[in-house]
């Protein structure tokens, strides 16, 4: 028993030797290796963040140049409004001259036209009307005009009776439009001349329509009338 005791404390010292201490009693340290899986997995892990990180970059210079190209569209886009804006004043310009010759005709187209009311109109005819007008003035008035145009206002039923007005575009035939005096016949001839410039020259008007009194609404200028 003895000498198995003595062995076993000298194997257990033994061991104790071997695994801690060095013969000359400092202690060892042992170096140990990665294995090859952790080392697999550790390459792995660093491969997927660089994969991701040029993924990045790739999206990072597409961005850029879609921002570019959108700067550029920006930059041309300012140009074509500053284009279309520069147009549409210049055709504001044009429409508001178009505009100021429209009323420069139609007022010149005015002053030769004369609205006569009182009559009997029978006939839509244009000739008929015409011819009817015209005796109408030339007998009020002492004046041959030459009417150029004439058309019925107001109802066009079949029981309308009357009395009717009617427009007429006239001119005097030996080429001078009437004068003031004209207006003076047509007061002493008890019809009233009412002009569209805000000048009215009022006289005694007869109701009785069958007498073939009428009402001349001028548009002529006062110089022209």
């Amino acid at each position: 028993m003895g000498e198995s005791d003595d062995e076993y404390s000298t194997d257990d010292g033994k061991s104790k030797r071997g695994v801690n201490d060095d013969p000359d009693g400092q202690i060892k340290v042992r170096k140990t290796h990665k294995t090859p899986d952790k080392d697999g997995k550790h390459d792995d892990k660093l491969g997927k963040i660089l994969d991701l990180l040029r993924d990045l970059s790739l999206e990072v210079k597409e961005l850029r140049k879609e921002q570019k190209d959108y700067r550029n569209d920006i930059i041309e886009l300012k140009k074509e409004n500053k284009i279309l804006i520069e147009q549409n004043r210049e055709m504001e310009c044009k429409l508001e001259l178009l505009g100021d010759r429209i009323d420069k005709l139609e007022n010149e187209k005015r002053r030769n036209n004369l609205i006569v009311q009182g009559l009997t109109i029978k006939s839509e005819n244009q000739d008929e009307l015409k011819t009817e007008i015209a005796e109408t003035i030339e007998k009020h008035l002492g004046i041959e005009m030459k009417i150029t145009g004439a058309s019925k206002l107001g109802p066009k039923t079949s029981r309308d009776t009357g009395p009717h007005q009617g427009i007429a575009s006239a001119e005097r035939k030996d080429g001078k439009d009437s004068k003031y005096k004209d207006i003076q016949r047509l007061i002493r001839s008890k019809i009233r001349i009412a002009k569209t410039n805000g000048l009215n020259v009022n006289a005694k008007k007869s109701n009785n329509y069958k007498t073939n009194m009428m009402t001349l609404t001028c548009t002529k200028t006062e110089e022209n009338c």
